[in-house]
């Protein structure tokens, strides 16, 4: 597994930086006195599903030479107050790249599910996961 490691820098925001050189930053939200420059922890597990849910979808596709390059995804989050501060809603609306033949878009729209983000997180978290198709 890669290390990813990750500094308090003050102010409610971390920085973490992978073994790659890649790095990324946190806020807290405004409404937690954060600065929310960045994106919030809980924006970048949303960010983590949407990004896994296309990964995945683009390599269930490439067994079929199909190419899901310039799709992409719209993505929210709700926060859910009780029964604990946690994630409680998150939305997917996935804007498909033409030439996704129509015999295929099940198994592209079952491969969401197949996110190991998605199988990771909280199962009272609630999802609303669209697909829109230009042809």
């Amino acid at each position: 597994m890669e290390t990813v490691k990750v500094v308090y820098e003050g102010d409610l925001r971390c920085r973490a930086r992978n073994n790659f050189g890649f790095d990324c930053a946190t806020d807290a939200t405004v409404e937690f006195q954060g600065k929310g420059e960045a994106f919030s922890p809980t924006d970048a597990v949303a960010l983590a599903l949407a990004s896994c849910s296309l990964t995945i979808m683009a390599y269930s596709m490439r067994r079929h030479n199909v190419d899901i390059k310039g799709s992409f995804v719209d993505v929210s989050k709700e926060m859910a107050a009780s029964p604990k501060n946690m994630v409680g809603k998150i939305g997917l609306s996935f804007k498909m790249c033409s030439g996704i033949p129509a015999s295929l878009r099940p198994t592209l729209e079952k491969a969401v599910y197949a996110c190991p983000v998605h199988n990771s997180l909280h199962p009272d978290i609630q999802y609303q996961i669209s697909f829109n198709y230009p042809d």
